[in-house]
């Protein structure tokens, strides 16, 4: 079976699961069950970091390290309305 961005699987007596495979790196949250691998992400943004807007002199501040999911990671049991792609190519998940 193919997974695509979303895909929704259901065996006999199941409830029907949502499986999405993210296609960029989306942060690592502890509660989420996923299939893949997590990594180490810093880098150079364009964004200030005191506010959202983009910064005169793109890569002059430096991320923080985070934990995140690799593209490819299939991410179990989500809710695919929660999914944010961010402009910097990141995904994030809103559990709010």
């Amino acid at each position: 079976m193919e997974l695509n961005s979303l895909t929704k699987i259901k065996k006999k007596n199941e409830k029907s699961k949502t499986k999405l495979v993210i296609d960029g790196h989306m942060d690592y949250k502890k509660e989420l069950d996923f299939i893949g691998d997590i990594e180490v992400i810093s880098g150079r943004s364009y964004k200030n970091d005191q506010n959202t807007n983009r910064n005169s002199k793109p890569g002059e501040n430096i991320n923080n390290n985070r934990l995140c999911f690799v593209p490819g990671t299939i991410i179990e049991n989500i809710d695919s309305e929660k999914i944010n792609y961010d402009f910097d190519g990141t995904i994030s998940y809103l559990n709010n």
